[in-house]
């Protein structure tokens, strides 16, 4: 994933508030997965 790319015309806090959403479902994801097994 290119970030400058995504970053064009968006505020370095949006950016930030994206990419830490993105992990935190990773996170949860891997945490489901981790149960089902």
């Amino acid at each position: 994933v290119d970030l400058t790319a995504e970053s064009e015309g968006k505020a370095p806090l949006q950016i930030a508030r994206e990419h830490g959403r993105t992990q935190i479902f990773a996170l949860l994801r891997s945490k489901l997965a981790a149960m089902n097994s």
